[in-house]
């Protein structure tokens, strides 16, 4: 019976790393976070032993991803690959959680259509009002395009201003206004 699921050696280690995780955890009780580099090699020796001589106590730390499809759960590779939202939805869920999950995720999906449809008719109506009042499209059009400005044009906008504001309080021809 020695190696009916092949023979692990040391370099397995990151191939085999959800099913050593998940038998360090369920059959010796430790967990990964708190141990060091040098006590992972020996827990995974120890590991690659059972493996090898096919003592595991159950199926699963021989295949985790056969095992989670077979128990109604995800792949493993969904479920370690940093996606949150992936790995709930697809590891171990009640059979109401599932249906909550999918609810909630067809939800998402019909808000995206209806904004995705929104922004279509925008467009559509901006057409619209570009072929029928060309002058009001420009209008609307130069109000919403954001320019690239520079300093030095903002400060000519800042004087034009402040040169119109002096003109409105003291008037066009104040002996106090001088032209800069």
């Amino acid at each position: 019976k020695f190696g009916a699921h092949g023979i692990l050696t040391m370099n397995d280690l990151f191939s085999k790393m959800p099913e050593f995780t998940s038998w360090l955890i369920d059959v010796r009780g430790v967990n990964m976070d708190s141990i060091t580099r040098k006590e992972e090699k020996k827990w995974f020796a120890q590991f690659c032993d059972d493996w090898n001589t096919c003592t595991m106590p159950d199926e699963k730390y021989y295949d985790l991803d056969k095992w989670n499809k077979a128990n109604g759960g995800g792949d493993v590779h969904t479920v370690h690959s940093g996606d949150p939202a992936a790995a709930y939805a697809s590891f171990g869920l009640s059979d109401e959680a599932q249906l909550s999950a999918q609810k909630k995720q067809r939800r998402q999906l019909e808000e995206e259509q209806r904004t995705i449809a929104r922004v279509q008719t925008m467009k559509k109506q901006l057409i619209d009002l570009k072929s029928r009042d060309q002058r009001g499209f420009n209008n609307l059009n130069d109000q919403y395009v954001p320019t690239q400005e520079t300093f030095a044009s903002l400060a000519r906008k800042r004087k034009h201003k402040e040169n119109e504001d002096r003109i409105k309080r003291l008037g066009k021809y104040s002996t106090n206004y001088t032209l800069d």
